[in-house]
């Protein structure tokens, strides 16, 4: 294989790093998602700082709270005359800064991706003549994905934080006969109308951040008695996990900037634990099958 000529801009898996995942997390109200920004100062060097696109503009302020001042949009008080106008204004200018390569900061975090699509619902529907609230949707979903589009284009990590549908049992009924269904559904993103899919299936990785109550004296335990735990993989029927959960332990630390730095170094990772599991230069062969005996001694009599 390694003799044969590749096509021009063919690479292999394992040789091209992963440098700016797109990462969901998504987590019950008051869990403390804002506050994972946090774990994003100083990575990936000294000094490196995210900045927050806060369509809800008092989530910044959680971090404040933990001695952290943290460079954030306020997307409401940007020029334009609608909310997608002012999101658009403040992707611009991060696209410029970029350019001119007069960027300082390492990655981008969206809170939240409920708050945005919801507000662009919302305008769509005031602005609407239509009286069907069904047909506002693909307003919300088309302007949703350009800002998915152009925030993953910028070339930087982008974490989206997103509020958590629990899981439930959706029930539907057939207009035509009446019969009913139900169907289990697995919590995940609450996001209106199809972006919560197109936002989870463009994700790297999906996240699940959880509060829970500590024992007492235990370490890392917050004011109320609480600690946080990120799950990579499906949990408590709470949808999560990807194409990195094989580098990622269950449960994580909250920490963004080691599960980003996990995602980075994936395939240097999964090299090292190959070479481990390779077997050693100088194995025994295999033991034959004892049917192979059989009928090898068949044979020769």
């Amino acid at each position: 294989m390694a003799n044969v000529p590749l096509l021009p801009g063919v690479v292999f898996t394992g040789d091209v790093p992963i440098e700016n995942p797109t990462i969901l997390v998504v987590a019950y109200e008051k869990t403390g998602k804002s506050s994972l920004t946090c774990s994003l100062f100083d990575y990936p060097t000294p000094g490196a700082m995210p900045l927050v696109l806060a369509f809800d503009e008092t989530g910044p302020e959680s971090c404040n709270r933990l001695g952290y001042r943290v460079p954030h949009y306020r997307i409401v008080d940007q020029p334009g005359q609608t909310f997608f106008d002012k999101t658009k204004y403040v992707l611009t200018i991060i696209e410029n800064a970029i350019v001119q390569r007069q960027f300082p900061f390492s990655s981008i975090v969206v809170d939240c991706a409920s708050t945005m699509t919801q507000r662009f619902f919302e305008e769509a529907e005031k602005i609407s003549k239509n009286p069907d609230a069904r047909a506002h949707y693909g307003d919300a979903l088309r302007q949703s994905n350009h800002v998915l589009s152009r925030v993953r284009d910028l070339g930087v990590p982008n974490i989206w934080l997103a509020w958590l549908e629990p899981p439930h049992t959706q029930e539907t009924k057939d207009e035509r006969t009446g019969a009913k269904t139900r169907k289990f559904l697995l919590g995940r993103a609450l996001i209106p109308g199809n972006f919560k899919a197109n936002l989870a299936g463009r994700a790297q990785m999906v996240l699940y951040l959880e509060k829970v109550r500590g024992q007492p004296g235990q370490a890392g335990l917050d004011s109320t008695g609480y600690f946080r735990q990120i799950h990579t993989q499906t949990y408590d029927n709470i949808e999560a996990g990807g194409r990195f959960n094989d580098v990622l332990p269950e449960p994580c630390p909250p920490h963004l900037g080691y599960i980003v730095n996990q995602i980075r170094n994936a395939p240097q990772f999964r090299a090292q634990a190959r070479q481990q599991m390779q077997p050693q230069a100088n194995f025994a062969p295999p033991a034959p099958r004892i049917d192979t005996i059989a009928n090898v001694l068949a044979a020769q009599s």
